[in-house]
């Protein structure tokens, strides 16, 4: 089952008070307001971060507004040839407005329609950098998904797959496409992190015994970083053999990581952004962090 279920049991398990609205003299930045993804640019020189507030933009140390489609972006993922995105037109959230599937080549300045706009609004989504799949969590059903459940496209939303979703259990909370294999995707649920090999037709648990809210795959597409979010741990595993790694993430006084992104063009590089709405960077793979964003204020 698709649903926020977790996501509120997290929320009340983590403890987390309610943050601060940042006022309103603030509003000249690009506000994270409700995160819904998390990518770096094609050439990693860029983070990009869309929220409710549209398209926030980190680079060289500062932020910026994308000066193009401003409007509530949900599910997001950018890819060497484009970005994939879902949403709705700022606070109108009425199914007519939904966007259903966007692409945009020009770094998310215009956006095209893909289809099932006014039917969709997918709020996780994931596409691989190299491999032309792209996998949403379909929540409600629509003209091209009949029921709710994991769906893939290979020629950008002109025909639409179910996956059987054998093995797969709870709650979906992230997914991961793989870079280049177009049959390989990792869910994260609240039972663990699962992986198919074959277009999401039988799952493998990875990983269980807590929440993974997020996950990515590395540029090569032989290891997956994923976040334990009750030990707040990064976690590094190789798809075949040993070589586990673990990291500490910093510590995020009861919060907790919703959206985890890998640089392609530099495997040490990453970052992930929270349920609070704050954003960490790291160029060590994970040993060391820096904080970039805070309950949604950025400096």
């Amino acid at each position: 089952m698709i649903g926020r279920t977790t996501i509120r049991a997290l929320w009340l398990l983590l403890l987390l008070a309610p943050l601060a609205a940042v006022a309103a003299s603030h509003r000249a930045d690009p506000l994270l307001i409700h995160v819904h993804g998390l990518s770096f640019s094609f050439d990693g020189q860029t983070l990009l971060v869309p929220s409710h507030a549209g398209l926030a933009v980190f680079r060289e140390g500062s932020w910026t507004e994308n000066s193009g489609f401003t409007r509530d972006f949900t599910g997001f993922s950018v890819t060497e040839r484009a970005m994939y995105a879902s949403g709705h037109p700022g606070t109108d959230a009425r199914r007519a407005a939904y966007f259903g599937l966007l692409k945009s080549t020009d770094e998310g300045k215009t956006w095209q329609s893909l289809g099932l706009a006014g039917e969709a609004d997918f709020h996780l989504l994931a596409a691989g950098f190299r491999s032309n799949a792209i996998y949403v969590a379909s929540q409600f059903p629509n003209s091209a998904m009949p029921m709710p459940g994991l769906y893939e496209t290979l020629d950008e939303g002109k025909s639409w797959g179910r996956a059987a979703a054998l093995g797969l259990a709870g709650e979906i909370l992230g997914l991961a496409a793989h870079p280049v294999e177009a049959g390989t995707v990792a869910v994260g649920t609240d039972k663990g992190l699962y992986v198919s090999r074959d277009a999401g037709a039988r799952f493998r648990k990875l990983n269980g015994g807590q929440p993974v809210t997020a996950a990515v795959f590395d540029p090569g597409g032989g290891r997956i970083r994923y976040v334990r979010t009750l030990s707040n741990e990064l976690v590094n595993l190789p798809l075949k053999g040993p070589g586990r790694r673990t990291n500490r993430l910093p510590g995020l006084d009861g919060d907790y990581v919703t959206h985890l992104a890998q640089n392609h063009r530099d495997e040490q590089a990453l970052a992930f952004s929270t349920r609070g709405r704050s954003v960490f960077l790291t160029a060590d793979g994970g040993s060391t962090w820096r904080q970039v964003a805070r309950g949604g204020d950025l400096p």
